[in-house]
C-alpha cells in the first residue's frame, strides 16, 4: 500500500467480510451446523520516508471454536494484531522485521474459491517473529524473487487477544518452530513469465514456486511424553506452478502444489499435501474448481483428508464507485473428509468490502 500515497504519509485499508456457512449433510448427523460470522481487518501504515515504512494489521474474527452441535452467530469473536512490521526498501532488496507471515504456500495466499486453500495452509507457519530479505531480479527472461526468513513463534503479547481470549502459544506446548531464539529459517524463490513474481497468478503467462523450512523441535510435550515420542526438527520442501491461458476474452488459470513435510509438527510422522485449483475467468466472474488432500504416514497407520470445491466469484470492476475500492461475493460448495473419516458437505456465501484511503503529512 506505500505507493499508494507520497512520502511523508499515512493510509489503511479495510477489508470487512460476512461468511455464511450451511453444514447442511454430514457423517456423523451431529457435524451438522450453520454459522454466520464476521472477519475484518485494518491494515494501517506510516511511511515517514521514501522507502520506509512501518505496517499494523488488525483483525477481528472468530477466536473460539463452537462446541459441538452449536450455531454461531457473530460469536466466539477476538480482536488481535496479526502482523507489526517495519519494511525498508532499496531495490533490488527488501528488509522486514517485527510480526510477519512468512512466505511458503503459493495456494494459500494465491489460490481461488473459499475452501481450496485450507489444506495447504496446514504448511504455513503464520503470526510469527522474525526477520525477512527479499532480493528482485530477472533472469532468462522471467521475472525472480528470492526470499529468506529467519523467524520463531510468536509467544508475545501480540499473540493474545481481546473480547474472547485465544490462547497464547508457550514453550510447554512444544511443537516445531516453538523454541527460544530463532529457530526456523525458510527459503523460497518465485518466478514469473510475463509478469513481476508477485503479480504472477493475474498477469503472468508462467509460473512457479520453490520453497524449503526448517523449524527446530520444541520441549516434549506431555502427550509426546506419554506416547514415548521424541519430538524431531521438521523439514518442509515445496513445489508450486500455475499458468496462465489467453483465450481472447477469457482466460483460464491452472494452479498446482505440492508440500512434504518431514517430521511433521515435530513428530515422526511425515506429511504430502497436494493442491490442484483451475479457475475460468470471464467478464467479473470467477468459476473454480479444487481438490486437496493431506496424507499422513509414519507411526501407526496411514491418515489422510481430503477436500473437494466448486466456487462462483463475482468482483466487478467499477468496485464500490470510491477511490481505491472495491467488493466481490463468492458462493461455493465443499465435500470435506477428516482424518477421523467424518464427511461434510458445505454450502458457502462469502461477501467482501474493501476500502482503501492515504493523507499526505506534508
Amino acid at each position: 500500500m506505500a505507493e499508494d500515497c507520497t512520502a511523508p504519509c499515512v493510509g489503511s485499508k479495510i477489508t470487512v467480510g460476512l461468511n455464511g456457512d450451511s453444514i447442511f449433510s454430514a457423517s456423523p448427523n451431529t457435524l451438522k451446523a450453520n454459522s454466520l460470522l464476521p472477519e475484518i481487518g485494518v491494515e494501517s501504515y506510516l511511511l515517514p520516508f521514501e522507502n520506509f515504512k512501518l505496517v499494523s494489521v488488525v483483525n477481528l474474527e472468530q477466536v473460539v471454536e463452537p462446541a459441538l452441535g452449536r450455531n454461531p452467530v457473530f460469536s466466539g469473536l477476538g480482536l488481535f494484531q496479526s502482523e507489526l512490521y517495519a519494511e525498508y526498501s532499496f531495490e533490488p532488496l527488501t528488509l522486514t522485521a517485527g510480526t510477519i507471515d512468512p512466505v511458503f504456500s503459493l495456494a494459500s495466499e494465491a489460490g481461488d474459491g473459499v475452501f481450496a486453500a485450507d489444506l495447504a495452509e496446514n504448511a504455513d507457519m503464520n503470526e510469527s517473529l522474525g526477520m525477512a530479505a527479499t532480493v528482485d531480479f530477472n533472469l532468462a527472461g522471467y521475472s525472480h524473487s528470492l526470499t529468506g526468513t529467519a523467524f520463531s513463534m510468536d509467544r508475545s503479547f501480540l499473540a493474545k487477544s481481546w473480547i474472547k481470549h485465544r490462547p497464547v502459544p508457550k514453550l510447554s506446548d512444544g511443537g516445531a518452530g516453538n523454541s527460544t531464539g530463532i529457530s526456523s529459517l525458510s527459503l523460497v524463490l518465485d518466478g514469473c513469465f510475463g509478469a513481476e513474481a508477485g503479480d504472477c497468478q493475474e498477469d503472468g503467462q508462467f509460473g512457479y514456486r520453490l520453497g524449503a523450512r526448517y523449524q527446530r523441535y520444541g520441549v516434549q510435550t506431555t502427550d509426546q511424553v506419554d506416547e514415548d515420542i521424541i519430538p524431531r526438527n521438521e523439514l518442509a520442501l515445496l513445489g508450486a506452478l500455475q499458468s496462465n491461458f489467453d483465450l481472447g476474452e477469457h482466460e483460464l488459470r491452472l494452479m498446482t502444489e505440492a508440500a512434504y513435510i518431514k517430521n511433521f509438527e515435530s513428530n515422526p510422522v511425515d506429511a504430502l499435501i497436494l493442491t490442484g485449483i483451475a479457475a475460468y475467468v470471464t467478464d467479473a466472474f470467477t468459476y473454480s474448481a479444487a481438490l486437496s488432500r493431506q496424507s499422513i504416514t509414519g507411526a501407526g497407520l496411514p491418515r489422510s483428508e481430503r477436500l473437494a470445491e466448486l466456487a462462483i466469484a463475482y468482483d466487478p470492476e467499477t468496485g464500490l464507485g470510491l477511490p481505491s475500492s472495491d467488493w466481490s461475493i463468492t458462493g461455493a460448495y465443499a465435500y470435506g473428509v477428516n482424518e477421523e473419516k467424518q464427511k461434510r458437505h458445505v454450502l458457502s456465501l462469502r461477501l467482501k468490502l474493501e476500502l482503501g484511503t492515504s493523507y499526505s503529512l506534508r
